[in-house]
């Protein structure tokens, strides 16, 4: 319950940042990304940086801001921010064991399973796929592969994100209202 209870807390937190937006989010998370793979190590630092100001707990661009801070030679900020990213996948492990829709891992970000996977555990990601529990919150459901040629699904509980998506309302309620608006619009 104390558990729930923090956790909870790390989440309306998060999520009731204006600037928290989960799926706008991940397109900047991609272009700083990128920027690194394109070798772009100044720039994707000067816009981790800028992005964490206002995101602290992303933690691909954690992990990100400590891939640009290695290959500039910042090794000590490079160890900091990889540190603080596995922080968060250590809080994610302590939420939950994953292994079950009743024992889900929280993730704060619609991506954040998937890193959980590659990064922390060491394994592929296989099939993914969504549900939801018994209380009716959505879960990301995915495949962890690993080279042994075994897997298993870990479940991760994004609600909060879904619910920042949506404001709230179902997908369903959601295209119902834009289908309103459309037919009002002529």
């Amino acid at each position: 319950m104390k558990n729930e209870i923090l956790l909870k807390s790390i989440s309306l937190n998060n999520t009731a940042n204006s600037n928290y937006k989960p799926y706008q989010d991940f397109d900047i998370e991609k272009e700083i990304y990128s920027m690194n793979g394109e070798g772009k190590f100044h720039k994707g630092l000067k816009s981790a940086s800028r992005f964490l100001n206002t995101h602290p707990l992303s933690v691909q661009i954690l992990f990100e801001k400590a891939f640009s801070s290695y290959k500039l030679g910042q090794n000590d900020s490079a160890d900091y921010y990889l540190y603080q990213e596995h922080r968060i996948y250590q809080a994610m492990r302590f939420s939950g064991d994953g292994k079950t829709p009743e024992t889900p891992m929280f993730a704060l970000g619609s991506i954040d399973g998937q890193g959980y996977i590659y990064k922390y555990i060491g394994a592929n990601i296989g099939t993914m796929g969504s549900g939801r529990d018994k209380y009716g919150n959505f879960l990301d459901i995915l495949e962890a592969t690993f080279d042994d040629g075994k897997s298993m699904n870990l479940y991760f509980i994004i609600q909060h994100a879904t619910d920042k998506m949506f404001d709230g309302r179902s997908i369903g309620e959601q295209l119902n209202s834009k289908i309103k608006m459309n037919k009002t619009a002529f």
